[in-house]
């Protein structure tokens, strides 16, 4: 290994050193698309978009709550903070925050090469691995989706933690250990797939390190004579595995809080089981040949048993294989096991989600397949004497289709309805692409088209309680109350404690005058979901119509609290405290909500009211004047009846 690493190191000319660089500006050219990109409506919301938690921005209080809290039924702090960071920089400019994730993916592929040039000492080699990683088709849901930050950063962590180990491995020192161990800690903090990282170092040691001898598995006898080794790479791995164990624990509290985790009652483990080594499969097939790539695979439940066999004798059939082989290419070995191992925490077998694979799970885990494939396929071609045509086809001609692939893979994250069509058209009947495509049109204002996809949906999954609920919606929408109030119904008979149901259901039972049953409905949506600020918000509107003013203010005061961006609230708890003759607490909030949006006329409304309640008709005077452009503007003409008859009323106009 040294004599090759001196070999090439010669013979490569100083030019190759901006290699780096230069695979950092053609992943950032590839991935550019995406800074015309919406966010989507799937995960986005509750991560960045509606999140209380990010939209505030960067600062020492948010921080405090990144590291304290957790995050979507998640603790990955620094993936937090990241978003928080782009929320200050960038607002809500969603091709911007993509953009981020394109850089955080390309710096991670730059160091990829580092790391696999300068344990392996192969340029050529490395090089391949990192464009077919880089590239690749799998890499567009970590980098198109926002919410899947995490994966960009995660892989970043992943690759500086190898290159600190690669250098610790190189002189074992108490200095070197300790950059090892902190940017392992960090990792933690990005995402807890990384949890597998050190069993990978342990990989490591055999091959491209060779700090551990293959011969170890050569039977007993072997075993013994290099178990002082194998114990001494053990022992100085411990703190590793000793925060890799925290964060395990620390992640299945936290899903199992948030009702992520499926019991064996949902999913039994014969079931999980059969998914596993199925999916292991059809990940290198996606590998290979990555067509119908989409957001969402839906769990099958039971694979057919024929495929279940032919899986395993696949897995088990290619681990004997590589195993026979590790003397002469331990390679396919160590990049096998990463390849399983870093995938199992995500095979299923501990099932989150309704998912059965996803392709953001590749992200690091393809990087073994791939050195494993790579060097192999390097070595045959020497033996065999292929140079020009023979690599050309055998690599250049797979890269250049995946590039290609890529784009067009790109070009279906554009937007919520680009996503959830191909989904759909890609994978017919996925429940996900029905539940999505049908809140994305409700959100257009294409009721008829919403109400089409989501029957479509309904007939495909009967009883799915989602897309009832979005039928509820877009009939509501529609001007159909009755037939709106029989869905949320259906919903509710599904999934009884399905919290937006009832949230919805509460709304419309409000505006039909059954004021005690919106009453019942929100407060059942606050017991399913006690953090819901708009079912909160909406049920104080309840008890003001139904005479209950200070139950109503305490409601509003509670939604602030558990979320201060909340700026209806806000609006409706200023109009409440004028109501109440509390002028200039009712000031102050309306002042704020205008503060937090400040193009939000009912906002800006309500501070008229609270100026010319408190006398201060110079500023209401000139507020009049902005009101009045953003209600042109907004094309609202009921706010421009409501100024109006304020300015008459309190001689604005005078």
């Amino acid at each position: 290994m040294r004599a090759e690493k001196k070999i090439e190191s010669a013979a490569i000319p100083s030019w190759k050193r901006l290699t780096p660089l230069i695979l950092f500006l053609l992943t950032l050219l590839l991935f550019s698309p995406v800074r015309h990109n919406e966010f989507t409506n799937y995960d986005d919301p509750i991560y960045i978009t509606e999140s209380p938690l990010v939209l505030n921005g960067l600062s020492w209080d948010g921080i405090q709550a990144a590291f304290t809290g957790h995050h979507a039924y998640m603790w990955h702090p620094l993936t937090t903070i990241s978003h928080q960071l782009d929320i200050t920089l960038f607002g809500l400019n969603a091709g911007a925050h993509q953009m981020m994730n394109v850089v955080y993916h390309g710096l991670c592929t730059a160091l990829l090469f580092v790391l696999l040039r300068s344990m392996t000492g192969s340029y050529w080699r490395s090089l391949i691995v990192t464009a077919l990683f880089a590239w690749h088709p799998l890499r567009v849901e970590s980098i198109a989706w926002v919410a899947e930050r995490k994966d960009t950063m995660y892989g970043l962590f992943w690759v500086l933690t190898l290159l600190a180990y690669h250098r610790y491995a190189t002189k074992t020192d108490g200095k070197n250990y300790a950059l090892l161990f902190f940017t392992f800690a960090l990792g933690i903090l990005t995402k807890p797939t990384i949890v597998t990282l050190p069993c990978v170092l342990l990989l490591l040691d055999i091959w491209p390190l060779k700090r551990l001898p293959v011969e170890v598995f050569d039977g007993k006898e072997q075993w013994k004579k290099h178990w002082p080794i194998l114990r001494k790479l053990l022992v100085e791995k411990l703190p590793l595995f000793a925060l890799s164990g925290l964060l395990a624990v620390l992640t299945w509290k936290m899903q199992s809080l948030g009702g992520i985790i499926r019991t064996t009652g949902q999913i039994g483990m014969i079931e999980r089981l059969g998914n596993a080594v199925v999916s292991y499969v059809r990940y290198l097939g996606k590998l290979v040949w990555p067509q119908d790539l989409v957001v969402f695979y839906p769990h099958p439940g039971q694979w057919p048993w024929g495929l279940v066999i032919i899986a395993l004798i696949m897995v088990i059939g290619l681990s004997f294989f590589v195993f026979r082989r590790r003397k002469t290419q331990p390679w396919e070995l160590v990049g096998w096991c990463w390849f399983l191992g870093v995938l199992f925490p995500v095979i299923g077998v501990v099932q989150s989600g309704g998912q059965s694979m996803a392709d953001r799970y590749t992200y690091v885990a393809c990087i073994g397949v791939l050195i494993a494939v790579i060097w192999t396929g390097e070595q045959i071609s020497r033996q065999k004497g292929w140079r020009g045509t023979g690599l050309t086809l055998t690599v250049l001609l797979p890269l250049l289709c995946y590039i290609t692939l890529t784009h067009t893979q790109l070009s279906y994250w554009r937007n919520s309805e680009t996503l959830f069509r191909h989904t759909l058209a890609a994978s017919p009947g996925n429940v996900i692409g029905y539940d999505n495509l049908g809140s994305t049109l409700i959100a257009q204002g294409r009721m008829e088209e919403a109400v089409a996809v989501i029957t479509e949906g309904l007939q495909a999954h009967p009883g799915r309680a989602v897309l009832h609920n979005n039928l509820g919606l877009a009939y509501r929408s529609l001007g159909q109350p009755k037939a709106a109030i029989e869905q949320y119904r259906l919903a509710l008979k599904s999934s009884p404690g399905f919290a937006t149901a009832h949230s919805n259901l509460g709304n419309i039972l409000r505006e039909t005058g059954d004021l005690n049953g919106a009453i019942y409905e929100l407060q059942e949506a606050l017991k399913s979901d006690p953090n819901d600020t708009e079912a909160m918000n909406n049920l104080a509107l309840t008890f003001e119509e139904a005479g209950r003013k200070y139950d109503a203010l305490r409601l509003y005061q509670s939604a602030i609290i558990a979320n201060p961006l909340n700026v209806e609230a806000h609006v409706n708890m200023g109009t409440l405290l004028l109501d109440l003759g509390r002028k200039e607490e009712a000031l102050a909030i309306c002042q704020r909500a205008v503060a937090l949006r400040p193009n939000f006329v009912e906002a800006n409304m309500a501070l008229l009211y609270s100026l010319t309640a408190t006398g201060k008709m110079t500023e209401a005077k000139a507020l009049a004047g902005r009101v009045h452009q953003l209600a042109q503007m907004q094309n609202r003409p009921d706010i421009r009846h409501l100024l109006e008859a304020e300015v008459k009323r309190a001689g604005l106009d005078k």
